[in-house]
């Protein structure tokens, strides 16, 4: 008989461990799962917001909910996408800015050249029968070409101020 109420006892005592594990072990692993979800799902959002970053997309941002490294990180990646797209912004007004001064210069300088072509290929026509008038335009053609030649100086200038190739120096002066 106490053989029996030992196997009882026993029996009861492994059926309670065995219950008491399955649930410790259910209850860990809800706790491991929703402690995990809780730090991959920002991260996932920071890769996926990252990539569209990277994709040239600005308009995801990051809801930053904590104030620890995730959430520096994240408001880290919600400023590089500001400062990302504000400089994409400039850089295309930049470019939009040279696309401009390019066709303004091209006009610029093509009105000086056909004016310089035409009075050339009159020059050799007049140039035996009126030399009065091959002088007159022998100083339009030098007019033209000195414009000509100065915006070509202007455009040369400009690019190197652009590449801060120009020196500056610095010097006193009285003003009295």
């Amino acid at each position: 008989r106490s053989y029996q109420s030992l196997y009882n006892a026993m029996y009861c005592a492994i059926i309670f461990d065995l219950t008491v594990g399955i649930f410790i072990v259910l209850l860990g692993w809800i706790v491991v799962y929703r402690l995990s979800r809780h730090m991959i799902i920002p991260i996932q959002t920071m890769t996926d917001v990252a990539e569209r970053i990277s994709n040239l997309q600005f308009d995801t941002q990051i809801d930053v909910t904590s104030e620890d490294e995730l959430g520096q990180l994240g408001c880290s990646i919600n400023k590089m996408s500001q400062q990302l797209e504000k400089n994409m912004t400039q850089l295309q007004a930049d470019i939009d800015s040279r696309k401009r001064l390019v066709r303004n210069l091209s006009h610029e300088i093509k009105s000086p050249i056909a004016v310089i072509m035409g009075y050339s290929d009159r020059l050799k026509s007049v140039i035996e029968k009126r030399p009065e008038k091959a002088l007159e335009y022998c100083e339009i053609i030098s007019n033209e070409s000195n414009r000509v030649d100065v915006l070509v100086k202007e455009m040369l200038e400009l690019s190197k101020m652009e590449q801060n190739a120009t020196d500056m120096h610095k010097e006193k002066i009285d003003i009295q």
